[in-house]
């Protein structure tokens, strides 16, 4: 009987270890080819921001772009809705996560394509509406996908639901332009609860 007990117990531990998801932050490098003839790769760049530091915890994720138009996103899981900053207001706009006019056609897997920081990567390549989007994986970086069954926007749920990991790589290309956006580093954190929240009398509209 004690054997049993003690089996049970390690097979417990074991699964628990499998199971932890990553906290923590991402630090993204982001490049742009322009498809438009009076825009360039450079500008592009400038407008949305050629890094990102991407912030995760238990559902809830927050970005912060050095570009000249968006500076912060953030989802919030529980109410499904993302939130977002320019440099030129206060204000945070939010709007529905649900919603995606960009839907998946079909989707195909890539084994092992190529190595990030050292670790072999899967690739899920999305067919959508307006192109192609790329995204590079692998299974150390683990996210609980259940919570964000309701992230439609950016087809984030239909990525999550297969990789069941961050992306390590994405490359999006569509009529307009190609980025690609490749991890440069990533940092195991411990983040307080608070470091998703509101703070309060920040002035909230829904976007139009």
């Amino acid at each position: 009987m004690k054997k049993m007990v003690l089996m049970c117990v390690f097979i417990s531990i074991l699964c628990s270890g499998y199971a932890q998801y990553f906290e923590g932050e991402i630090v993204y490098e982001n490049t742009f080819m322009s498809k438009i003839s009076n825009v360039t790769g450079e500008q592009m760049a400038m407008i949305i921001g050629d890094k990102q530091e991407y912030f995760i915890k238990a559902g809830n994720y927050k970005s912060s772009l050095n570009g000249t138009s968006l500076s912060m996103q953030l989802y919030d899981y529980k109410n499904n809705r993302l939130y977002t900053k320019t440099l030129k207001s206060d204000t945070l706009y939010w709007f529905d996560a649900s919603i995606n006019s960009d839907n998946v056609l079909k989707h195909r897997i890539v084994k092992d394509t190529l190595k990030i920081l050292g670790l072999n990567c899967d690739a899920l390549i999305l067919e959508t509406k307006s192109g192609i989007s790329t995204y590079f994986y692998s299974t150390k970086y683990k996210v609980n996908h259940e919570l964000y069954l309701k992230h439609n926007y950016g087809n984030w749920n239909y990525f999550l639901n297969i990789s069941k990991s961050l992306p390590l790589k994405i490359i999006i290309e569509n009529k307009q332009f190609k980025m690609e956006s490749v991890v440069t580093e990533i940092k195991p954190l411990s983040l307080e609860e608070n470091y998703f929240s509101i703070p309060p009398k920040t002035p909230i509209k829904q976007s139009e």
